[in-house]
C-alpha cells in the first residue's frame, strides 16, 4: 500500500531536485522513491555481495605465481 508524504523544502532545493529528476526522465516522486530504496535496501545488498566475495576469496585465493623476471627487468625503462 502506498502512502503520501509531505515534505517542507527550500524553494531552490525543490527546483534543483525537479531539474535533476527531469534530466533523468523521472518524476520527483520516482527519484525520491529510488533514493529511499537505495538508502534502506542498498546496504543489505552490499553486505550480501561482500559476504559472497569473501567466501569466494577464501575458497580460491588469488596469486600471481612465481615471478619470472628480476627486479632490474621489472624496473627497466
Amino acid at each position: 500500500m502506498k502512502r503520501n508524504l509531505t515534505l517542507a523544502l527550500e524553494e531552490d532545493l525543490l527546483t534543483n531536485a525537479r531539474v535533476a529528476a527531469a534530466r533523468r526522465n523521472k518524476t520527483l516522486t520516482e527519484l525520491i522513491r529510488e533514493f529511499l530504496r537505495s538508502l534502506t535496501g542498498g546496504d543489505r545488498e552490499r553486505r550480501a555481495s561482500l559476504k559472497r566475495l569473501r567466501t569466494l576469496m577464501d575458497e580460491k585465493p588469488l596469486g600471481v605465481g612465481r615471478a619470472k623476471w628480476t627486479r632490474e627487468e621489472a624496473h627497466e625503462r
